[in-house]
């Protein structure tokens, strides 16, 4: 019987946990955060806080959720490791697994460089795929304790090699999402259930992990939120309808300004704005898509919480949006949109890092605040006001199509961001994505200075009447 430290006890850790309990080995569970050692005691498994506290581990096997995480514990655990062997499991990098087994094999320990992919579904049937690195020999004494989690493949000699696997491997997942999307879009073009196309290709030649994970399971799911959508479009269509056209509109109409090609007089004549509304975009649209898209993926790459938490986090802060958005619109109105934009922006900058940290505990009040403060004060200043200040970037007969080129061309380029920030993940830990947070809030706010103030409050304007073709500048 071998005695295990298994260190990490989050939403992919403890399943990992349960299963070498259940088969001959003894386990004891090691996690700083109480929640986790009370979610363990509830499996049956005894756990402490420091791996201080475990003495006679013949193996440890390490579930960590940063690079940090792991060098702190490796610096706690050094003075006794001599004669162990340590699985490290973690997805955190090749560099922070070569410091690692540098230092723990100049402690007398022999160190395996193991990440997993499969997700929580996977961990809790023991069937994930572990990507082996190390001496043979090595990986030949813990081998029986891998395949209780799942099919081990030797990918390397050397400690890092794994991690490097992993970083191919999430960059592809991160494809098999897009093309999948794609995909199924096809096959709503050409008239089938995608629902019923799902099911037929995900155990087929084109099928993938990321089309069978439990999160696809059942019919509903794909179909609940498009009927849905069918409420939200009739109440588009209600509002619309009780609205009239803006008054500077209905002055080019009765002028006979309209101009018959738009988009193209707007590129010509205005691409600097266009470009402008890009930049002002990136904070808002890409640190929305950190916030919940990659973090909902985060949680559970870092085996901290389950993507529960998250989803319950944005819809919290979705919820607070409901008020926060009408009164940052508001506000606007009376101290201009600049300094409200700026509100948002500037927040982004300060809690990118914070951001992170909160979520790293893996408390689920922690990661729900993290994700709900990331909507509101983040994403929400910036939303309230961009179809405002956007719109009146542009004379009054280009604006719409202005607008929607400036807005959508964001939208092409920060749909990459939950890929990027994956990618940065695999290579720098969570350091990477939160900076990457942190620099959409730098463009912007950038962005921001040099964008004109348009508020009637701060340019005495009552209402952009006057805006006409002869003075297209008016808001500018």
């Amino acid at each position: 019987m071998t005695s295990l430290a298994f260190v990490g006890l989050g939403a992919i850790g403890l399943p990992m946990a349960a299963q070498l309990a259940q088969s001959e080995h003894t386990v004891v569970g090691v996690d700083p955060f109480e929640a986790a050692r009370k979610r363990a005691a509830d499996a049956g498994i005894a756990a402490v806080e420091n791996i201080t506290e475990v003495t006679d581990a013949q193996i440890v096997v390490v579930m960590v959720a940063s690079p940090e995480h792991l060098t702190t514990l490796v610096a706690d655990a050094a003075a006794g490791v001599a004669g162990q062997r340590w699985i490290i499991m973690s997805t955190v990098g090749p560099e922070a697994v070569t410091a690692a087994a540098n230092t723990l094999t100049a402690a007398g320990a022999t160190v395996i460089d193991a990440p997993v992919t499969g997700g929580v579904a996977r961990a809790r049937t023991g069937e994930l795929v572990i990507f082996a690195s190390g001496a043979d020999t090595d990986i030949d004494q813990v081998t029986d304790v891998l395949e209780h989690l799942g099919t081990v493949r030797r990918v390397g000699h050397r400690a890092g090699d794994g991690q490097a696997i992993k970083v191919v491997n999430q960059h592809l997942c991160s494809v098999h999402i897009v093309a999948a999307a794609e995909a199924l879009n096809l096959a709503e073009t050409l008239g089938l259930d995608k629902g019923i196309v799902l099911d037929l290709v995900k155990s087929g030649a084109a099928g993938s992990w990321m089309l069978s994970d439990a999160l696809f399971d059942g019919d509903w799911v794909w179909r609940a939120p498009f009927l849905a959508s069918m409420v939200m479009v009739g109440v588009g269509i209600f509002i619309r309808l009780g609205i009239h056209e803006s008054p500077a509109f209905e002055q080019m109409k009765a002028d006979n300004q309209i101009v018959k090609q738009p988009a193209l007089e707007v590129i010509r004549k205005d691409w600097r704005v266009i470009g402008k509304i890009i930049g002002l975009r990136l904070a808002e649209t890409g640190g929305y898509y950190i916030a919940t898209s990659f973090v909902l993926s985060y949680v559970g790459l870092a085996a901290l919480s389950s993507k529960t938490d998250v989803l319950i986090g944005t819809l919290v802060g979705s919820a607070l949006g409901l008020a926060s958005l009408p009164l940052f619109g508001a506000l606007s109105d009376r101290i201009g949109r600049k300094p409200v934009f700026l509100l948002g922006s500037v927040f982004t900058i300060a809690f990118g890092i914070p951001m992170f940290l909160l979520i790293n505990t893996g408390a689920f009040i922690m990661i729900v605040v993290a994700v709900a403060l990331a909507l509101v004060l983040s994403h929400d200043p910036i939303f309230a006001v961009e179809s405002s200040w956007f719109a009146e970037q542009f004379p009054a007969n280009v604006r719409s199509s202005g607008i929607s080129l400036g807005y959508n061309g964001a939208s092409v380029l920060v749909g990459l961001i939950p890929f990027a920030a994956t990618l940065i993940y695999g290579s720098f830990g969570w350091i990477g994505p939160a900076l990457l947070f942190v620099s959409l809030g730098v463009i912007s706010t950038a962005f921001a200075f040099i964008t004109p103030e348009t508020a009637p409050v701060k340019t005495a304007r009552a209402v952009p009447a006057a805006a006409t073709a002869e003075n297209p500048a008016i808001f500018r």
